[in-house]
C-alpha cells in the first residue's frame, strides 16, 4: 500500500557488504514507533512495517514518511531492524547471523538517503541494541568545564650533579641529495605542498596496531603497502638487498629466509639443515579439509598470453613440454639423440 499523498516521505538507501567487500544477504525492516497524526484534516495513520530486502549487490531502498508541522512530532521515531547473513567464503569458517535494532528521526532532503548516517536516538518503545558498525555524525564539542582545584606543592627534588661543559664543533659540509619529498615529486607524483607528501605518507603507509593476533582490514580505510624497488643506475656490486625475512633461534646467528635481492629477484633458504626452503600444501587439514584441486605451481611464459611452461598439480604430477619425450626400444643407437633409448642388444 502506497503512503497517503499528503504526506512528506522519503528513501532510505543502504548497502551492507562483508570484510571482502562482497555483498551480504537479508531484509531490514522500518517501523513508525507511533501513530501519525495530520492535525489539520482530523486523521490518524497507525503504523505498518516497510521491509525492503538486499538485492544481489547488497542494496536495500526503502520508502518511509517524513515529520512535518502538520503531524505529531513529539517521540515521532522510525524503529530499524537489520537482518542479515554473511556471504560464503569456503573454506573460511562462515560468521554467524546478526541481527541489530535501533531507533532514527527521519529528516527531509534530497533522495535516496544513507540512513546510517543518522544517529541512533533514544527509543519512543521497546528495547534498542545500537549497531556497533553504526557511525552517526559528531556532536557538537561540550563546554568547558571548571577549573579544578589546585594541587598541593610537591617536595623538592634532590640537586642533580653537575654535567659537563658542552662543546661548539665546527659546521658540517652542505648535504647533497634531494630531500624526501623532493625525491617523491621527482619520481612523478603530484602534490605542490609538504603537506600532500605527508597526506600520502599517511594513506599509504598506514600500520595497523597488532601483536601477536589478527587484524580486520576495511576495505574502505585501510591500505596495503607496495614495496617498489627502485633501479637506481649505480654499481650494482654495492647494493643491498631491498627486502629481507630473517629467522633467529635461540643461541645462534640471525639466518636469511627469504630476500629479494637488488633485482627484485626471489632468494629463500631454510632457517635449519632438516627444512626446506619452500613447502606447498594440498590441502589445509588432512582429515577435514577439502582437496585443494588447483595447480600447485605454475610457470608461465606471460603475464597477457599465460601459455604453462612448467606445472605441478594437486596430486604432484609433472607437466612440460620437454617432459614425456619419445622412447625407443632398439638394438641400435637411434640417429636423433633427443629420443630416450631403451637398449635391446644381448
Amino acid at each position: 500500500m502506497a503512503l497517503p499523498a499528503e504526506w512528506d516521505d522519503r528513501v532510505l538507501q543502504c548497502t551492507y557488504l562483508d570484510d571482502f567487500g562482497d555483498p551480504m544477504t537479508g531484509k531490514v525492516t522500518i517501523t513508525a514507533a507511533v501513530p501519525v497524526e495530520n492535525m489539520t484534516e482530523d486523521k490518524v495513520f497507525y503504523p505498518r512495517p516497510r521491509v525492503g530486502t538486499l538485492n544481489g549487490s547488497g542494496t536495500v531502498s526503502i520508502t518511509v514518511q517524513v515529520s512535518d508541522a502538520d503531524m505529531r512530532t513529539n517521540g515521532y521515531t522510525h524503529h530499524v531492524v537489520e537482518e542479515l547473513s554473511y556471504p560464503d567464503h569456503s573454506p573460511l569458517p562462515k560468521p554467524p547471523d546478526i541481527r541489530f535494532e535501533y531507533d532514527i528521526v527521519i529528516v527531509q532532503g534530497s533522495d535516496p538517503f544513507y540512513y546510517r548516517t543518522l544517529a541512533p536516538v533514544a527509543p519512543s518503545f521497546g528495547v534498542t541494541t545500537v549497531d556497533p558498525l553504526f557511525i552517526g555524525p559528531a556532536g557538537p564539542a561540550g563546554a568547558t568545564g571548571p577549573a579544578g582545584a589546585a594541587g598541593p606543592t610537591g617536595a623538592a627534588g634532590a640537586t642533580g650533579a653537575t654535567g659537563p661543559a658542552g662543546a661548539t664543533g665546527p659546521a658540517g659540509a652542505t648535504g647533497v641529495g634531494l630531500s624526501a619529498y623532493d625525491d617523491w615529486v621527482a619520481h612523478g607524483h603530484t602534490g605542490a605542498t609538504f603537506d600532500d607528501f605527508i597526506a600520502y605518507l599517511v594513506t599509504t603507509f598506514s600500520l595497523l596496531p597488532t601483536k601477536n593476533g589478527t587484524v580486520a582490514l576495511s576495505p574502505a580505510l585501510d591500505k596495503f603497502v607496495r614495496l617498489t624497488l627502485l633501479d637506481d643506475a649505480s654499481d650494482t656490486s654495492t647494493w643491498p638487498n631491498r627486502f629481507e625475512v630473517s629467522f633467529q633461534s635461540s643461541g645462534v646467528p640471525v639466518h636469511l629466509t627469504f630476500w629479494l635481492n637488488e633485482y627484485g629477484e626471489y632468494r629463500g633458504t631454510p632457517a635449519k639443515a632438516n627444512t626446506v626452503p619452500w613447502r606447498l600444501y594440498t590441502r589445509d587439514n588432512s582429515t577435514t579439509a577439502p582437496v585443494h584441486t588447483s595447480n600447485m605451481m605454475e610457470v608461465l611464459d606471460d603475464r597477457d598470453n599465460r601459455t604453462p611452461l612448467f606445472v605441478v598439480d594437486s596430486t604432484g604430477k609433472v607437466t612440460a613440454p620437454n617432459i614425456g619425450q619419445k622412447v625407443v626400444a632398439q638394438g641400435t643407437a637411434p640417429a636423433d639423440t633427443t629420443v630416450i633409448w631403451v637398449d635391446t642388444s644381448a
